[in-house]
């Protein structure tokens, strides 16, 4: 609802005004702003959010990166990406955003470099898998004419969105968000 957004936005903009919660604050006002659909404040926000990433744990940094690409900021997503890597922070899911805008810039060869047989085994044996890796691998593997990986692709992609729905399906959102 419209009013527990401007409430998030209030709190978080006095949280701006203090250096260690400035990245994170920015980087909720930045998705408010895009649930408001007010992307230009947003934009603004998401670049304070990223000038701090370093500031930001590996869940909130992948929010930001996320934040990025839900702007469509590609630019933005890469320097992040960078930055951390240049920090040492390159894990499994920074290598997944990586992917990610190669296919976005459609370089889908860079973009099977990164999603190869290794890592996509890997990354599906993972509790945080998410069926969008599989489907940029297989939208990947489709533009290369290499059809009968990319239906495999695909055939991993709607095993892990099963998954994550079977999971989801047994728990009380309602309850969560109460006690929340």
């Amino acid at each position: 609802r419209r009013e527990n957004y401007a409430a998030v936005v209030r709190h978080a903009t006095v949280l701006t005004e203090f250096k260690e919660y400035r990245a994170k604050a920015s980087l909720w006002l930045a998705n408010c702003a895009l649930y408001l659909e007010k992307n230009q404040n947003g934009l603004t926000f998401l670049k304070s959010a990223a000038e701090g990433a370093e500031h930001l744990d590996e869940a909130d940094l992948s929010w930001v990166i996320q934040t990025a690409l839900d702007y469509r900021a590609f630019d933005l997503a890469q320097q992040i990406l960078l930055t951390a890597e240049a920090a040492g922070r390159g894990n499994y899911v920074l290598d997944a955003y990586q992917a990610r805008l190669h296919y976005e810039n459609k370089e889908y060869e860079r973009t099977l470099e990164i999603l190869t047989d290794d890592f996509v085994s890997q990354y599906a044996s993972n509790d945080g898998a998410t069926p969008f890796v599989f489907f940029i691998r297989g939208r990947s593997l489709d533009a290369l004419g290499q059809y009968e990986r990319a239906h495999k692709s695909y055939v991993l992609m709607n095993q892990i969105a099963e998954r994550a729905y079977n999971e989801a399906k047994g728990r009380n959102y309602a309850a969560a968000f109460h006690a929340v």
